[in-house]
């Protein structure tokens, strides 16, 4: 009987050795889904830091870097759990938030908000997490990085230039106005030329026959 009991105490210690050796460590992985593209001058981008334990243990003291190039203000930095800090640096910004225990199969999101500059820039954001006193297992997948463009503004739509066109139009229907008032019909010079040189003919010989008519004799 004690035989039995002790081969059985000896089973279930063995076995439960075996299976904490078959237990895989704790895998740390963080990803930023769908980062934003682009960003108007001064507009807010959001970032959301995706915080995994892919292993089959618990991973300990767990923790996630963060650096925002110098380019961006960090508005704020909340996580579902534990605090982050930051810190502002001439080169950028420096955040970490303190998550503590982070379970197997429990996902942790990190929400970054920072505001973009009022030039054409770029943001930079680059991510880890790590678990302090821990050998965390990993594929390279404990990084991770997101860049966004900052681009102007869309261009305020510029005026067809009607206004020009009935100006000149305005104008030239004055220049008419103008031409009417003066007596709807003006003389160059050439023409006017022509008309006395005909006028100085048509004299001529009316006083050419007029001198004649009188110099007949009467019969």
């Amino acid at each position: 009987m004690r035989q039995s009991i002790g081969f059985a105490l000896f089973y279930f210690l063995i076995s439960g050795q075996a299976w904490a050796a078959a237990s895989l460590p704790p895998d740390l992985k963080i990803t930023i889904p769908e980062p934003p593209a682009e960003v108007e001058f001064g507009g807010e981008v959001t970032y959301q830091l995706l915080v995994e334990n892919i292993g089959e243990t618990s991973s300990n003291n767990v923790s996630v870097a963060m650096g925002m190039s110098a380019e961006g203000s960090v508005v704020s930095a909340e996580s579902t759990v534990g605090t982050c800090d930051a810190f502002v640096f001439a080169e950028g910004t420096k955040l970490t938030c303190e998550l503590g225990i982070v379970a197997p199969l429990v996902p942790i999101t990190v929400t970054l908000v920072v505001k973009a500059p009022e030039v054409v820039s770029t943001l930079q954001l680059n991510a880890s997490v790590s678990a302090q006193g821990e050998n965390i297992s990993t594929n390279g997948d404990n990084a991770a990085t997101a860049s966004t463009q900052v681009v102007a503004p869309p261009d305020t739509p510029v005026a067809d230039g009607g206004g020009d066109d009935g100006g000149n139009a305005g104008a030239q229907d004055d220049g008419v106005e103008a031409a009417g008032e003066q007596g709807g019909c003006s003389l160059q010079p050439g023409e006017a030329a022509a008309r006395s040189g005909v006028f100085g003919l048509i004299l001529g010989a009316l006083t050419f026959g007029f001198i004649r008519l009188r110099a007949r004799p009467t019969r």
